[in-house]
């Protein structure tokens, strides 16, 4: 079925440029346009990508932390400081989420 439809494509790219030769330079230049878009599409997005493993592993550690040392945090009544900086790290965390 993907041979068919592809051959029925060419066939009709090619109907389509003896027809109108001119449609050769435009499907040629948005091609470039593609294929240009695409590039920089995937760096982004692996740039996005090791921006938000990164701060999800800040996240991680902290929570990891806070549950490790809870009863030195409660001793010393300080939940406060890390509540702010639980939500620091999430706020921080969503950044790249809003990049997109």
């Amino acid at each position: 079925m993907f041979i068919s439809d592809l051959f029925s494509s060419v066939t009709t790219l090619i109907l389509i440029a003896h027809t109108s030769p001119f449609i050769i330079i435009a499907l040629v230049s948005l091609t470039i346009i593609y294929y240009y878009i695409k590039s920089l599409y995937r760096r982004s997005s692996c740039k996005l990508k090791r921006l938000e493993s990164i701060t999800r592993s800040l996240l991680y550690i902290n929570v990891n932390e806070t549950l490790q040392g809870l009863l030195t945090i409660r001793i010393y009544n300080i939940q406060n400081h890390f509540i702010k900086l639980n939500q620091f790290l999430i706020n921080e965390n969503n950044r790249p989420y809003f990049i997109t």
